[in-house]
């Protein structure tokens, strides 16, 4: 599991972590497993924004482990949705859309969730799907209103970023129905330092 968990965060941009899930706070064990009523009993202890030792929040467990029973519950508690982690600037949102979490991305959009937000790379939801291939997810974010003509830090779309023929056919139909080209380029960023021993900088 530490592996896996290391693996992915190295993947999606988003931090290096020293430590891995045996290490996190209960609130954000209780989401990883899987366990709402854990997750609810544990509330009361925890701040519901909490940063684990990966720098995630409870709300970005569960957007990693397609837990949209206890996204809900946090969110219902008052999660943040458009938390970031520190160094890649990556939200739930990002996460869930990556791995193809439908259901997760359905609980954070009707919660309020920046859908065109941009990590330290300029990629967006949208384009972290299309890079995945994860065709329902594309079109489940085209239907919520994702710009699928923004551009990404090196100038790429999420069209250009389509993992295989279906996302591009949906993607070519978006971008064709919009009536432009792609555009607005995603703005610099300056990736921020990291303290010494404890994340690892690392390119998307």
């Amino acid at each position: 599991m530490k592996n896996a968990l290391i693996s992915f965060l190295c993947l999606l941009g988003s931090v290096a972590p020293l430590v891995a899930a045996a290490d996190d706070y209960p609130l954000h064990t209780a989401v990883q497993q899987g366990k709402p009523s854990r997750v609810r009993a544990e509330l009361s202890y925890y701040r519901i924004n909490s940063r684990n030792a990966a720098d995630l929040t409870p709300l970005m467990v569960a957007a990693m482990y397609d837990r949209s029973t206890s996204a809900g519950i946090l969110i219902e508690a008052g999660a943040s949705v458009n938390e970031r982690t520190s160094a890649y600037s990556t939200t739930a949102l990002m996460m869930a859309a990556m791995n193809g979490y439908h259901e997760v991305v359905e609980v954070l959009l009707r919660a309020g969730a920046d859908i065109d937000a941009r990590n330290i790379s300029g990629f967006t939801a949208l384009m972290l799907a299309s890079q995945k291939g994860h065709a329902h997810v594309v079109r489940q974010l085209l239907d919520a209103g994702a710009d699928a003509r923004l551009l990404d830090a090196s100038n790429r779309s999420a069209l250009t970023h389509a993992a295989n023929d279906e996302v591009r056919y949906i993607l070519e139909a978006a971008t064709t129905s919009s009536g432009s080209a792609a555009h607005t380029p995603a703005p610099e960023l300056q990736i921020p330092e990291c303290e010494p021993n404890k994340r690892f900088p690392l390119e998307f």
